[in-house]
């Protein structure tokens, strides 16, 4: 028999989320959900069978009627557009700092935006 004065059950740690987690969890799930409520009905149906049901992309792909090529090329764009319109609303996205301008106040390329150096060298 083990002792609790040996190991006692304060000392086991409480990997549950805490309060502020969950709450962050509802919020994305709410998100999530009215995301892709406004999905044209042809993405929708993609990324539910595949992300909410957990179909395979051959099983969606024939639930559907649809060549597996066609199947990813719907999944993709929605989970796109999901992404897109979930995203500003993320804890993580909301502490990103805002993308380098590509141009810089007087109209050139900012040397600090990728694209816009590339762009720079280009020409």
């Amino acid at each position: 028999m083990v002792s609790t004065t040996q190991n006692p059950v304060d000392d086991i740690a409480d990997v549950r989320p805490g309060p502020a987690t969950e709450a962050q969890h509802g919020e994305l799930r709410e998100a999530l959900i009215a995301a892709i409520e406004r999905l044209p009905l042809d993405m929708r149906a993609a990324v539910v069978l595949r992300d909410i049901e957990g179909l395979s992309t051959q099983e969606a792909a024939s639930v559907l009627q649809l060549k597996q090529a066609a199947f990813k090329s719907r999944l993709h764009r929605g989970r796109m557009c999901v992404r897109e319109d979930v995203e500003p609303t993320s804890p993580a996205a909301r502490s990103k700092p805002a993308p380098p301008e590509p141009f810089d106040e007087c109209g050139g390329p900012s040397p600090t935006c990728p694209d816009a150096a590339a762009a720079a060298r280009s020409s």
